[in-house]
């Protein structure tokens, strides 16, 4: 019962000093740590966990659709005007960056670690995690289903298709597709480079 007033209150808050919406049929796992930026909405089904010590911090105007999972277990940034759509996923064990005005599809996946599986001899539940970085630069776009690994960077105005698994960088404005993603192409009329970044 304390929990739920903690978070009516936190939501109140945020409504009237942001202008920002949170649903009450969100969870919001220690508010505490949360920044909610202005004009914020939080759909219904959202679970936010932000445990602490490293912030959650959402911009301006940002958009969570039905069933967004973010999970701030490393320092995990959102900019301005991002629109995140119904059941994507978002797992911060390393530090996430997301710049503005990026657009990520339903289902899609970004998951800033991996297992550790080096050691045959020791089931893989036994070994760890080993976490990396991910940055995403301003006016991206990424697809339904695709998938961003740990230590990826994708540069700003890039697109990733839809259902396509990002296991390493590229420059700005590239066109990947693929599992493991390729660059196919660019949005600034340079041709796709022949070996792939």
């Amino acid at each position: 019962m304390k929990r739920w007033f903690r978070f009516l209150f936190f939501v109140l808050r945020t409504h009237w000093y942001q202008k920002s919406a949170i649903s009450l049929g969100a969870r919001v796992k220690f508010p505490g740590f949360l920044r909610v930026g202005k004009a914020c909405r939080i759909q219904s089904g959202c679970i936010i966990d932000a445990p602490g010590p490293h912030e959650l911090f959402l911009g301006d105007l940002v958009r969570m659709n039905r069933g967004v999972y973010l999970g701030a277990f490393a320092p995990l940034r959102i900019g301005d005007r991002t629109d995140i759509n119904r059941n994507a996923s978002i797992d911060a064990r390393g530090a996430v960056s997301i710049g503005q005005d990026v657009m990520i599809g339903p289902y899609a996946q970004i998951i800033a670690y991996q297992h550790v599986f080096s050691d045959p001899a020791r089931p893989m539940n036994t070994q760890g995690l080993k976490s990396g970085p991910i940055t995403i630069g301003d006016d991206v776009w990424i697809g339904a289903g695709a998938i961003i690994l740990a230590d990826v960077a994708i540069g700003c105005g890039s697109v990733v298709g839809a259902g396509a698994v990002v296991t390493r960088s590229c420059p700005p404005y590239s066109i990947l597709a693929g599992a493991p993603a390729r660059i196919v192409g660019t949005r600034d009329g340079r041709a796709a480079p022949t070996e792939n970044v």
